[in-house]
């Protein structure tokens, strides 16, 4: 479980990576843009032990959209900005078989990049085909 000086670092890493990342580059695009949840996610960097931020998924400001560690209902006021302060919430507890569903997609990766290389094909696997493969692998 993480301790309060690492979900605070979580939280300016966020916030940083979509001041510095992402709003740049919806601002042109606001009247397409101007509500909408974003999906990010942490990776550490090994090398320089920092936290780096990548876009997941982009949906429009939608109840059709997952609230994630959000509740539609209950956290309405939040959600539609009437409170003064962003708030990121942290999933502080880690899922099971993490390690093995890391490995997984890195190799996966890995053999789509050099099968793409070797073969000169740039057309990538759909990659709900990449999700049966994580859930074949995790369920046998």
């Amino acid at each position: 479980m993480q301790n309060d000086l690492t979900i605070q670092q979580i939280k300016i890493t966020i916030i940083e990576y979509w001041e510095q990342n992402v709003k740049p580059l919806l601002d042109p695009f606001k009247e397409e843009y101007c509500n909408y949840i974003i999906d990010l996610g942490l990776i550490e960097n090994k090398l320089s032990n920092e936290l780096e931020c990548i876009v997941i998924e982009l949906n429009p400001f939608a109840q059709s959209t997952g609230a994630s560690l959000f509740d539609w209902k209950t956290d309405v006021n939040q959600l539609t900005g009437q409170l003064n302060e962003i708030e990121i919430r942290v999933r502080s507890d880690y899922l099971p078989n993490i390690d093995e569903y890391t490995k997984f997609i890195f190799e996966q990766s890995q053999l789509s990049t050099k099968d793409n290389l070797l073969l000169g094909d740039d057309d990538q696997e759909p990659y709900f085909t990449l999700l049966n493969n994580i859930h074949t692998q995790l369920t046998s």
